[in-house]
């Protein structure tokens, strides 16, 4: 088995914005959010077959919620913000050039994506 040695990629990483998580019960997985954790509710999208739910922290951190049918339930997602999207999935294309990496088009800007070995979403958003 190969192993592979990943080097530092130069791009500056600001912070992580949040972390995605896949619920079976909206209700409980936000009162628990907000109780154990006193985020708040900053945003909800419901759509015939989703329902979402952006949830913050004082610091700024903080947590999407997806209640979607026939999807596992747990972790789904991490996004970090960066300095400048395209720089960033640029280097992780020189640097990793097996790595798939996407860059959407969103009201906001742009997000990148690129999985993990383990095939976790790491979405990479410009602040």
């Amino acid at each position: 088995m190969e192993t592979i040695i990943y080097s530092t990629l130069q791009f500056n990483i600001m912070n992580i914005r949040y972390t995605t998580i896949i619920v079976n019960d909206m209700e409980e997985s936000v009162n628990f959010y907000k109780e154990v954790f006193g985020f708040e509710v900053e945003k909800e999208l419901n759509m015939p077959d989703k329902q979402i739910k952006f949830l913050t922290g004082e610091n700024g951190s903080g947590v999407e919620l997806i209640k979607e049918k026939n999807s596992e339930i747990g972790l789904n997602a991490i996004a970090v913000s960066v300095d400048d999207v395209e720089k960033a999935i640029e280097e992780i294309k020189s640097k990793i050039p097996t790595v798939e990496v996407q860059i959407v088009e969103v009201p906001n800007g742009k997000l990148g994506f690129v999985s993990d070995p383990n095939g976790v979403t790491i979405a990479i958003s410009q602040k």
